[in-house]
């Protein structure tokens, strides 16, 4: 807990993801370059877009910390074997629009 400056305490609760990068990052230009795509990304807030919610380095390993959301991974699902194709459809037009808002 910690104060937030109105006598009140703020309990801050939530599920994570965390990624870590495998590369450890020692150049400054390339962290740079790590913390601008990660804001690149915190700047998304669209339905098909997980929030990323914080990055940093520890020591010189990169870490993103991502909502974490219920459910079975793409790769899980299709591990099980071939979609039905109006399921396959649906996945593709979600992640069409996400992409079409990430580069937009």
């Amino acid at each position: 807990m910690r104060s937030s400056g109105s006598g009140r305490k703020l309990v801050l609760a939530a599920a994570l993801a965390i990624w870590s990068c495998a590369v450890h990052l020692t150049d400054r230009a390339a962290i740079r370059r790590f913390g601008d795509e990660a804001r690149t990304v915190a700047a998304l807030t669209r339905r098909l877009i997980v929030r990323l919610l914080g990055y940093g380095v520890a020591g010189d390993v990169p870490y993103i910390a991502y909502e974490y959301l219920e459910g079975r991974s793409l790769r899980e699902v299709l591990r099980l074997g071939a979609l039905p194709m109006p399921i396959a459809l649906g996945i593709a037009l979600q992640v069409a629009e996400a992409l079409s808002a990430a580069h937009a």
